[in-house]
């Protein structure tokens, strides 16, 4: 249920119900970190909770944190933390990545142009020309605040250059579900079913959304908690 309150958008009665279970696990304190949105002062109530409960907190509770200072544009908090996770070596240490069938076969696709373990070496091709595709023909287009918020202000200041916007747009077109996708259009099947370990972030919603009109095919994304996404044809 706390889950089910933080997706309605309803961090006050996530609370009610995460502080009714006696002993929260790890997954109902990041269950509980997310409901909390960029909401920061009810997010660092809950943590003191979560430090006095953990002994050994998991990397997963410390980026459920950072998401809340990133959504509440707390600039100094989130460098902070990060350079704590730095030091830990917990940053993003659930890495992205996205599944799926290709020709009877699963296979896992990773963020990043170049990344290792992907199925073949022209997988980051065929995602550029997907999403190039989708740019031209749809109304689709980047949406940087789908970005990590430290990330985001730290490439905005170095301009439109390779350190900058252009960073911005390769990070988000090389995202591991949008090359899952790149790859199985290729498939005959009318339906394409994606499965990914986190969260899909708000601009492979909107690609998702764009692809499956231009495809002309239902596209579904599998997210971590088992939740669906279902992108239709259809506007």
């Amino acid at each position: 249920m706390v889950l089910c309150c933080g997706l309605a958008g309803d961090p006050e009665a996530a609370l009610r119900y995460y502080t009714q279970i006696r002993r929260p696990d790890t997954a109902a304190d990041v269950a509980m970190l997310g409901a909390c949105g960029g909401n920061i002062r009810l997010a660092e109530e809950v943590w003191v909770g979560i430090e006095k409960r953990h002994r050994k907190l998991d990397p997963r509770l410390h980026e459920a944190l950072l998401a809340v200072y990133e959504a509440g544009q707390d600039l100094d908090r989130a460098k902070e933390l990060t350079r704590e996770m730095h030091r830990a070596g917990t940053f993003r240490a659930h890495q992205p990545i996205a599944q799926f069938y290709l020709k009877g076969e699963l296979q896992t696709c990773h963020n990043g142009m170049d990344a290792k373990g992907d199925p073949g070496p022209e997988a980051w091709k065929e995602c550029r020309a997907l999403v190039n595709e989708v740019r031209e023909h749809t109304d689709y287009d980047f949406n940087f605040e789908a970005l990590p918020y430290v990330f985001r202000e730290a490439s905005a200041k170095k301009g439109p250059g390779a350190g900058g916007e252009r960073a911005m747009r390769n990070t988000l077109r090389y995202h591991a579900e949008k090359k899952a996708l790149a790859l199985l259009r290729h498939e005959p099947s009318e339906s394409l079913h994606v499965r990914i370990n986190l969260k899909m972030c708000d601009d492979c919603f909107s690609f998702f959304t764009h692809a499956a009109r231009y495809l002309g095919r239902r596209v579904t994304c599998q997210e971590k908690d088992g939740r669906v996404h279902v992108f239709d044809t259809a506007d």
